[in-house]
């Protein structure tokens, strides 16, 4: 009787069932996006801190950094390598810039599309690895005016080796010459290739962080290289930094991103849970149809004996 009633109604059986598929459908859907995303950003920042194995940064994400003297406190940890200093920042080319992001510049607030990382000439490359396919790295001197591009960028922008180009920065229009170019791999990656290196100095200059940090990655030892040994050099760091700091493994970085998207993942949450509502909905509305319509069958049956389970 069951089977006689869905095949003597097949359009609302059909969409009947075509809600609970679209309510499941969504959740699953947001739920794989957000695991997806996740995995992509632990990649491409493991991957963009090559040989990195910890990264020190500020507790507080919103504190704008923290002060280079910091790497005093942990320069004689014994089991570390080296310490690669880096300033993050972001900017626009000039000749994309608006009129209004213009004027904005002059408050010290710039969004942009070009992420910039300074970094220290000679120290860098001991912890990534960038594939310059060409012109050449960056020179020993941690001031100069010199940057180097990811090649899609350069493509897509029509920025040529050797042309000088137009940044807007919170410190306002720099100009810098373009030096090198690198391949989309590893650091280059990063901001989907909207990515760009230039020497230390000049960065802090530029984003108005003189004497700050954003990051320092940490490259250990090899006798220290090991889950134990880098687990307790990771506690001797924080112990010597205290609270205000965050020493963290490499991959965490795309956790700390993801922390920072969860408005983002909110929003998809609460659209398919307002799926799932719409979908319980119609799927509540044809079934109570379908009751009310065999009421008549329901009583015979009971009539009959049967049980109301």
């Amino acid at each position: 009787m069951a089977f006689h009633a869905l095949a003597a109604r097949p359009g609302r059986s059909i969409l009947t069932t075509f809600g609970v598929i679209l309510g499941v459908a969504v959740i699953l859907a947001i739920n794989a996006t957000n695991a997806s995303t996740l995995e992509a950003l632990t990649e491409v920042f493991g991957q963009a801190s090559g040989r990195a194995h910890l990264v020190i940064n500020a507790a507080d994400e919103g504190a704008g950094g923290f002060p280079q003297d910091a790497l005093d406190r942990v320069r004689g940890a014994a089991g570390i390598a080296t310490l690669v200093p880096v300033i993050r920042g972001q900017a626009l080319l000039a000749d994309d810039a608006t009129p209004s992001q213009v004027d904005l510049s002059f408050f010290g607030a710039v969004a942009g599309g070009l992420a910039i990382y300074g970094v220290d000439p000679l120290l860098d490359p001991q912890a990534r690895d960038y594939k310059i396919v060409a012109g050449r790295f960056l020179s020993a001197s941690r001031n100069a005016y010199d940057i180097v591009l990811v090649q899609t960028y350069a493509d897509e922008k029509a920025i040529k080796l050797g042309n000088e180009i137009s940044l807007l920065t919170s410190a306002g229009i720099t100009r810098l010459r373009v030096i090198g170019l690198m391949a989309k791999e590893g650091p280059g990656q990063l901001n989907n290739g909207a990515f760009a290196i230039i020497p230390l100095e000049t960065a802090q200059a530029l984003f108005l962080r003189g004497g700050d940090l954003d990051q320092v990655d940490v490259v250990a030892r090899p006798e220290v290289a090991t889950s134990a040994g880098l687990e307790r050099l990771k506690q001797t760091l924080q112990t010597r930094l205290g609270p205000r700091y965050s020493v963290t493994y490499p991959a965490a970085q795309g956790k700390r991103v993801s922390q920072m998207l969860q408005g983002y993942q909110m929003g998809l949450n609460m659209f398919s849970a307002i799926a799932l509502f719409v979908g319980g909905f119609l799927v509540y509305n044809a079934f109570s149809m379908t009751v009310v319509e065999r009421t008549r069958e329901i009583g015979m049956l009971r009539s009959l004996g049967m049980t109301r389970g």
